[in-house]
């Protein structure tokens, strides 16, 4: 490696501290991380979520589904929020910005920007009013007359409404975040794999594919995680390439060994479900401090006798409650969005003791100061 290459190198506008990690420094690196950028991790964290949310709780409330409706829509909808997270992780971390800042108003719009900035306008108004719209009906239906509920089509108003917050959110994704080829490319396959995933959850919802559904859970799931496994840091190598294609290379992706991945991935698993744990307990105590019926023990409190407690009615409850499956969903995406930030901070552990991306770092920055003398 000469000294001019190392000079232009991408890994020069690196603004974390490059040196190895574990995997719970890697986690703490990302609480502190999102804690940086509280703001607009939760603007990308709330684009998606909250029509997920809408959607699960719109279902769970007027159709009646239990949580297969959530897992599915949660494991669907992961895979967004966790290719633009790391995105947008890997700009930040190499000097760029997490958003893109939209235009000033002052500034000389063409006829395209006016055109965009009413679609804008027009469709935040349209996804308010859906949003306004859907909790009118859960108020209604929660502690009115029900009849605002029982209007029309449930399934085909929650499907409406739900699609208007997803499309004023992806123009809000498109405006702020606008991925690159990379990762487009790599979002519609990630999609498209999560959908094949969901699809033995999906079976579990109808009686006459249950058992298939079961089947396919029991020796299909398994399977495409260990494959999920080994092929893993998909979305984190494309989106450095998306910065620069130096920073991807087939001598990098060969490098890494499976103990790189296979103890982080454990510990920062079991992270993830004690951040959703706290999550929903969070949200439990929240609701119930505001005067509101809590997720879990609100579905079972007035059935609640120690004498006479059936734990099978106590999960049946709590399964078929909108609250308990749109909380699991918010909780379940917030966790996943950190844990796979602190994915990206073991990814670049690995390559900082594969590619000695420290050592590489330190010499560019000294053939600098010596270029400068």
């Amino acid at each position: 490696m000469s000294l001019s290459t190392s000079t232009t190198a991408p890994i020069e506008r690196v603004t974390i501290p490059l040196r190895p990690r574990t995997p719970a420094g890697c986690c703490d690196l990302a609480v502190m991380y999102y804690g940086r950028h509280l703001a607009a991790a939760l603007r990308l964290y709330a684009a998606i979520a909250l029509p997920a949310v809408a959607l699960v709780y719109g279902f769970s409330r007027f159709v009646g589904t239990d949580l297969t409706v959530a897992i599915a829509a949660a494991v669907i909808v992961s895979k967004a929020l966790g290719v633009l997270t790391v995105a947008a992780v890997a700009r930040t971390t190499f000097g760029e910005a997490f958003e893109q800042p939209l235009l000033d108003r002052w500034t000389r719009r063409t006829r395209v920007d006016r055109v965009r900035d009413f679609t804008r306008s027009f469709l935040t108004a349209i996804a308010c009013l859906a949003g306004g719209t859907l909790l009118l009906a859960a108020l209604d239906d929660a502690y009115g007359t029900g009849r605002l509920a029982a209007t029309g089509p449930a399934a085909a108003m929650v499907v409406g409404l739900s699609a208007i917050l997803f499309v004023r959110s992806a123009m809000f994704l498109s405006d702020r975040h606008a991925p690159g080829s990379q990762i487009r490319r790599g979002l519609f396959w990630g999609l498209l794999q999560r959908t094949v995933m969901a699809t033995p959850v999906v079976l579990l919802l109808f009686d006459e594919t249950r058992i298939v559904g079961i089947v396919l859970a029991l020796f299909w799931l398994p399977a495409f995680a260990a494959i999920a496994l080994w092929v893993s840091h998909g979305t984190e190598r494309r989106s450095l390439a998306d910065i620069d294609p130096s920073l991807n290379t087939k001598q990098a992706q060969a490098a890494l060994a499976f103990g790189d991945v296979v103890g982080p991935a454990f510990l920062i698993v079991i992270a993830v479900c004690g951040l959703f744990g706290i999550a929903v307990a969070g949200m439990e105590y929240g609701l119930r401090t505001i005067g509101f019926e809590g997720p879990l023990l609100g579905p079972v409190w007035d059935y609640f006798d120690p004498e006479f407690f059936e734990p099978g009615l106590a999960f049946s409850l709590i399964a078929h409650s909108p609250l308990f499956a749109a909380t699991c969903v918010a909780a379940a995406l917030f966790a996943y969005q950190l844990g796979r930030i602190a994915w990206f901070f073991a990814y670049l552990d690995a390559r900082v003791r594969r590619d000695c991306w420290d050592m590489e770092l330190m010499l560019a920055r000294e053939a600098t100061r010596l270029e400068g003398q």
